[in-house]
């Protein structure tokens, strides 16, 4: 009986090392999964900065992206990027290929401005959007001109304070649905920038920092 007890903690042992392990690896795919979900929104970027360049429509030629880069988006599973533009030229997604990636939350594959992004992870967002979904459409017309912005730091080297100089790559300037005034607030004109939204329920961030910042804010 006395080697019973030993026994019976070496395999506890074993099965906590075992979950620890699952626990570890399946944090890790998320991680990758997130990352991934990353390089979508920042190739959707590089397409609405393509467009304002060109004055034309977007591409699912990938090649034409490549100078909006820093460096190129890269799969952290070795999956390929793909873009597939609408009819007409209006509208596009972005995908992956590694399935899982390509998984949008509660939202289709892929990624594109219109759909998804605003509110990966959303929880959150959902129990806003039911509750008070004239803040949900406003918190994303601030994303909407948020990229739009990036596009214009693209092409013109600067963020705009202006937001009627980002209608060149907006197919129309959002309107808040209660009639608020949106502003940008440029904190530093090559780096970084707030939209805002002068209705204060509207501009209060679900979770995070008033406005709207890229990589400070999600939704």
């Amino acid at each position: 009986m006395r080697g019973v007890f030993p026994l019976t903690i070496l395999a506890l042992c074993a099965s906590a090392t075992t979950q620890d392990s699952l626990q570890a690896k399946v944090q890790q795919a998320e991680n990758e999964r997130r990352t991934c979900r990353a390089n979508l929104q920042v190739i959707a970027n590089a397409e609405m900065a393509h467009r304002v360049k060109t004055r034309g429509g977007f591409t699912s030629n990938l090649k034409l992206l490549d100078d909006m880069f820093e460096m190129n988006p890269t799969c952290p599973n070795g999956g390929s990027y793909s873009v597939v533009v609408g009819v007409p030229s209006d509208s596009f997604t972005v995908h992956c290929s590694v399935l899982s990636h390509d998984a949008g939350a509660l939202q289709p594959a892929g990624y594109s401005p219109e759909i998804h992004g605003r509110y990966e992870n959303s929880e959150a967002y959902e129990q806003m959007r039911q509750r008070d979904p004239h803040r949900a459409t406003c918190r994303a017309n601030l994303q909407t001109l948020s990229n739009a912005e990036i596009a214009h730091k693209v092409v013109h080297g600067e963020f705009a304070a202006d937001l009627s100089l980002l209608v060149e790559s907006l197919q129309a300037m959002p309107v808040c649905p209660d009639g608020g005034r949106y502003h940008a607030v440029i904190n530093d004109p090559l780096n970084s920038f707030t939209i805002h939204c002068s209705i204060k329920r509207h501009d209060a961030g679900v979770l995070e920092p008033r406005g709207y910042s890229p990589g400070r804010n999600t939704r």
